[in-house]
Order: structure tokens, then sequence, then C-alpha cells
């Protein structure tokens, strides 16, 4: 017998937010205080008197205390193939139930006695990024590693790391942005400018956006070999704006960030890969203007979550959530599927948009990324918790080259892959 259930799908978005912030809790987690947003839970962590591992629902209610079984803490969590992922130190940590326990999986001898920082990933590729030279990598989620070293130029501190198949994109101490072409063998020094140096990176679906700091935003033109403006509706169109923290869901980009005269903190949205910035209003979160604040955002389907944190501001410290009406419901089911089904993409051939449709029969971590012909991922559409039902997902592929391309669908259980075709 089939099951019959009324669903409303949501995955497309708009770029009006409107609405009053309410604030979820008022824990101090220190200036470098962090949320993740991740499956059916936001985690909500930082060093305050000790480390401190919060964990809410994708409402941001039900909270839970999870610092108990966090050990010594974390410099960072990451969500990567439906389990957290944790580094402290040299020794990198997963968690398979949603943070309530965690296990060492490996350890790494970082050259020059620094510890790892970060991690990140590219397709099924994972990145642990140290304070030093090394970047390591591991392809087999993170039981093994090859450390890669950046010995030219001399003297390296990594600051921050993205990456896109074969290039990488480091921020290090002195000499801003590095970038090399042939996986971490050579580099070359890229900054916005010779006197505007790059601080940050985000990986928005293969578009790799850098913030100078209190220069607003620029994003990678691989056509031109350059950083390219992306602060068009910005304050100042990014001049003087700091850009602190980017999230993204679905189609739409977020952004936290706080201006230079005034240090008024904001939040900022667009649809249409940074090519133009609307406001978010702050109602509801007092005023938020403070020297030396934490601006950390981070968003799902149902709500935009912020970590505001004042070095003078202490009574508007903690969390913040509002929910996300930029989701737009574009489909309603009233029967469940049976089994799980990838469709093929239409139009197909297409330029420069497609729809596909997918169906999976129970609540599923669901990816569905997409693919060159060298197994390259090249966008992220999917990459959370879903209930069972049937999806429709819109896939833009204006910034991609003409060709081939394939797009998987995974779920704990299954795998499916079609082939699509883009024209110019």
């Amino acid at each position: 017998m089939k099951r019959k259930v009324v669903l409303l799908i949501m995955l497309v978005f708009t770029v009006a937010t409107n609405g009053q912030w309410q604030k979820i809790g008022d824990i101090n987690i220190g200036i470098a205080g962090q949320i993740i947003a991740y499956g059916p839970f936001v985690y909500y962590y930082g060093n305050q008197a000790g480390f401190k591992l919060y964990r809410f629902d994708e409402n941001g209610d039900n909270f839970t205390d999870l610092t108990s079984g966090a050990g010594e803490g974390f410099s960072y969590i990451y969500g990567f193939d439906g389990k957290l992922y944790g580094c402290w130190l040299s020794t990198f940590y997963t968690s398979e139930d949603n943070g309530v326990t965690w296990k060492e999986i490996s350890t790494v001898s970082v050259t020059g006695s620094g510890a790892v920082l970060k991690i990140v990933n590219d397709g099924e590729t994972l990145y642990g990024v140290s304070n030093r030279k090394s970047i390591f990598k591991s392809i087999d989620k993170g039981i093994t590693w090859e450390e890669i070293i950046i010995n030219d130029p001399a003297n390296v501190g990594i600051l921050n790391f993205a990456v896109l198949g074969d290039v990488y994109f480091v921020v290090s101490q002195g000499l801003g942005g590095l970038v090399s072409k042939d996986a971490g063998q050579t580099w070359t020094v890229s900054n916005v400018s010779p006197s505007i140096t790059i601080s940050n990176f985000y990986n928005y679906n293969g578009k790799i956006f850098t913030q100078p700091f209190y220069n607003g935003l620029f994003f990678y033109d691989f056509s031109l070999d350059t950083w390219s403006a992306s602060s068009s509706g910005l304050p100042g169109d990014g001049v003087f704006y700091n850009v602190k923290s980017m999230s993204h869901v679905g189609s739409t980009i977020y952004l936290a960030g706080s201006e230079l005269i005034g240090s008024a903190s904001s939040i900022y949205t667009s649809s249409n890969e940074g090519g133009f910035w609307e406001a978010v209003g702050l109602e509801g979160t007092a005023a938020l203007n403070a020297a030396g604040s934490t601006n950390f955002i981070s968003v799902n389907t149902k709500n935009i979550f912020y970590y505001y944190y004042g070095l003078f501001d202490a009574v508007n410290i903690g969390f913040y959530k509002l929910p996300n009406t930029a989701v737009t419901a574009i489909n309603q089911s009233m029967e469940v599927p049976t089994e799980f089904n990838l469709s093929q993409n239409y139009p197909n051939p297409f330029n420069p948009s497609t729809k596909i449709n997918f169906s999976i029969p129970d609540n599923d971590f669901v990816s569905l990324k997409v693919f060159n012909t060298v197994g390259e991922e090249v966008k992220e559409l999917v990459n959370q918790n879903l209930s069972a039902g049937s999806y429709t997902v819109d896939f833009n592929a204006g910034d991609l080259s003409s060709g081939v391309y394939f797009y998987t669908l995974k779920g704990e259980n299954y795998s499916l892959t079609k082939k699509l075709l883009f024209l110019k």
C-alpha cells in the first residue's frame, strides 16, 4: 500500500527576507565562536572560559549541551558525508551521532610544529589546513593523510584555504593570497591589488569568493585569472565594509559583516551568485554596533542563524535566528514515493538552466552534486536531511563551460548518476 501524506517541498529561493530576529541563546562562546547548520541540527561552539559545544534542532529549539562529550574541544567542526568532523591540534575526530560522542580517527605531524585549524572538502576529498606551511589531503574520509608543503614562496603561515579541483587558494601571513593551479606544486601571489591583500575565502558551488579586510567582496575570475569585485549593494559598494562570514542554502548566499566607520553590523543576501546584495533587517537584535565584534552566520532552509559577540557589548552577545522567508515552496505532493529515483534533467541539452527531479522513499541525508568529465565537483545543489518525497531542483550552469557533465544523487544506501549536456 502506498503511503499518503501532504508534503511541501522547499528548494527554490527568492531574496526577500523579512521578519523579527529572536534571541535563542545568551551563551558566550567567545570572540572566535562559530555556528554550523548541518543535517537536522545547528551546532554552536567556541571557547570562553573553556570549550563549549551546544546543539539546537533545525528550528533553533530543543537546546542540548554536548560539551562533556567533546573532550578537549575542537578548533573547527565540519559536516561531511553525513557525519561531523572535528580537529584539535594535530588530531582528527568524527561523530556519527550528531555530536553526542566523538572518536579519534587519525593524527598527522605538522611540519614546523603547528596545528590543524580547519577542514574543507572538494567532492569526496577532505583537506586539513594547518597554521604553518602544510595542507593535508585525504581520499579515504580522514583515515590517512598526504602532507602538501608550500615551499614556494618560503616562510608561509596559512590563515585560510579553499580548493576547486587542482586549483588551491591560500591566505598566508604577510603575502596575502596565493594560488596554485597544479595541486600545490607551485604557487603565485594573487591579491585584489598590490595594496589590498585578501584575508578569507568562501566556496559557493565552485565560485571562490574572497573577503579583503574592510574592502568588500571579490570572486576569482578564471577567465581573467584575477579577482573581480562582487560588492554591488553592500555599504559603499564594499569600501570600508568587512565581510566576516558567509553561508548559503540552495541558490541563495548570505553574508554577515560590519562597517569600519561606526562598526554597524549587518547581514546581506544575494540570489544571483553575488551579482547584487540586499540587506536583511536586524530588527530584534538591538543596535549591534560594537568595535571588535564577531558576526558569524549559518543558514538552513528554515532559519538564518547568527552569532554576535561584541567586545564592549556584553548585553547583546548571543545566538539569534530569523525565519528564512527566502525559501519558496515549489512543489506539493500527496504521495510519498515507494522507491529511490533520479530523473533525466529537462530540458536537455540546456542553456543556462535546467530542472532535476528526484524522489526518496524515506527520510535521509541526501546530496545532489554535479561533476565534470574528470570527476571534479563543480556544483553542490543539495546537501541536507530531507523528508520522504519528490523534489525539483533548478540548476543554473551559466558560470560553467559548455560540455558534458554528470549529476549524482546519493543517500545512505543508494547512489544514482545521470548525464547532462550544457550548450552555450
